[in-house]
C-alpha cells in the first residue's frame, strides 16, 4: 500500500488593521490604608469619601458660561457645575475597624478615579470619618455646600476672576474643585473626633507622573493617624 502524501498549502497571516490613532487611558488607586486612631473606644464604623477633580476638563453645565453677562445666569451656572462634579465623589464603607487595622483592596487596589485621558494634573480629597450616618445621608448632606452662604462669596469672587481669564471653563472648574474639595470637610465634620484622617493630594503629570506611572506607599494624611498606598497608571496604545 503505496503511502499518499497530502500537500498543504500555506498562506500568510492576515496583517493588522493600520492604527487610526493614539488612545489613551489612566487610573488612579488606592491599594491599602492603615489606621492608627480608629477614634471609638471599641471596633467603629469607618466611612470614606473620595473626591477627584483634575485640570484639563470642566463639567458640561459650564457650556454655557461665556453665552450670559448676567451675573444671576453665570451663578447658577457655577452652581449646577458644582453639582455635576460632586456626584463623581466615591464613597466606601468599612465596619468593624480597629486601631492600627490595616485595609488592603485586593491585588489590584481599588481605582477611585479612571479616564480615557491622561490628565495634565489630578487633584485629590479623601476623608475618614467615624460615622454612623447612612451613606445615602453623608451625601444628601455633601451636596449642601452649593446652597449655603460661603457658596454665593465664592461665586461672587469666581465670576470677578473670570472676567480676566484666557480659559474661562476650566478657570471655574479648577476654582469649584477647590472650593468643594475644602467644603466637604466643613459639612461632615460635626466635631473634631469624628474625622480619622485627611488627604489633598495635588499632582501634575510634568512633575509627579511625567512616564505616566507613580506610585506611593505610607503616606501620612493631615492629621498623622492614617497612612496610604496609591498608585497612578497611565498608558498610550494605538487604536
Amino acid at each position: 500500500m503505496m503511502a499518499t502524501k497530502t500537500s498543504t498549502r500555506r498562506t500568510k497571516p492576515t496583517p493588522p488593521p493600520p492604527s487610526s490613532g493614539i488612545a489613551q487611558f489612566f487610573a488612579f488607586r488606592i491599594n491599602r490604608l492603615k489606621i492608627f486612631k480608629n477614634r471609638e473606644w471599641g471596633a467603629g464604623e469607618l466611612k470614606m469619601i473620595s473626591f477627584v477633580s483634575t485640570g484639563d476638563e470642566a463639567p458640561s453645565a459650564l457650556d454655557g458660561l461665556l453665552q450670559t453677562s448676567d451675573p444671576a445666569a453665570k451663578r447658577k451656572i457655577l452652581r449646577d457645575a458644582s453639582r455635576q462634579m460632586l456626584s463623581v465623589k466615591e464613597f466606601i464603607q468599612v465596619d468593624e475597624i480597629r486601631d492600627g487595622h490595616v485595609l488592603t483592596f485586593g491585588d489590584s487596589g481599588y481605582a477611585l478615579y479612571t479616564a480615557m485621558r491622561i490628565p495634565v494634573s489630578l487633584n485629590w480629597t479623601f476623608l475618614i470619618l467615624e460615622s454612623d450616618e447612612d451613606l445615602v445621608e453623608l451625601g444628601r448632606r455633601i451636596d449642601t455646600v452649593v446652597d449655603g452662604k460661603d457658596f454665593d462669596t465664592f461665586a461672587t469672587s469666581a465670576i470677578t476672576l473670570l472676567a480676566a481669564a484666557a480659559t474661562p471653563q476650566l478657570t471655574a472648574a479648577a476654582a469649584i474643585a477647590k472650593f468643594v474639595s475644602r467644603a466637604i470637610p466643613q459639612v461632615l465634620v460635626r466635631n473634631r473626633d469624628d474625622q480619622v484622617g485627611l488627604y489633598y493630594l495635588s499632582l501634575n503629570r510634568m512633575e509627579h507622573y511625567p512616564n505616566g506611572e507613580r506610585k506611593r506607599d505610607n503616606v501620612p494624611d493631615l492629621s498623622n493617624n492614617v497612612r496610604a498606598d496609591y498608585s497612578i497608571f497611565g498608558t498610550t496604545y494605538p487604536v
